[in-house]
């Protein structure tokens, strides 16, 4: 039995954040403010391969990997039971990506909407394209 749709934040100490604060973090790592330069290259750094069939590499607590169209693209994802959410950086095309998702609780139950990583690489497309024709299929 969980104790409210938010007993997941115990895991991860109960770090709340919004898009802003996320586009901050960014920035403060891109401008050496958090992290001297070296230890930002370092938390970029691809170190293990996260499939054996894969291309994508995880760092210090990102995945990092080549996007076919954009070059370099470093992310992380991350959920709980009500809430979901994902932060792109197309490294190469000086471009963030925030998509965070809240989705709805039934009857203690989950009910999820959106999936933040599908999602999220499908409207990070359309803001480098700047072409916000096409939608996912769920959300047209």
């Amino acid at each position: 039995l969980r104790p409210c749709p938010f007993w997941g934040l115990l895991g991860f100490g109960g770090v709340l954040t919004n898009v802003e604060d996320l586009h901050r973090l960014v920035l403060a790592l891109e401008s050496h403010v958090v992290l001297n330069e070296a230890s930002v290259e370092q938390l970029f750094t691809p170190y293990i391969r996260e499939y054996e069939d894969g291309e994508s590499f995880y760092g210090y607590g990102w995945v990092v990997e080549e996007h076919p169209q954009f070059g370099q693209l470093i992310w992380h994802d991350g959920a709980t039971d009500s809430q979901n959410a994902i932060l792109l950086n197309y490294d190469d095309a000086n471009q963030t990506v925030v998509v965070v998702l809240s989705n709805k609780i039934e009857e203690g139950f989950l009910s999820e909407t959106f999936y933040a990583t599908d999602t999220g690489f499908f409207l990070g497309h359309n803001v480098l394209t700047e072409d916000f024709s096409a939608l996912p299929d769920y959300a047209q």
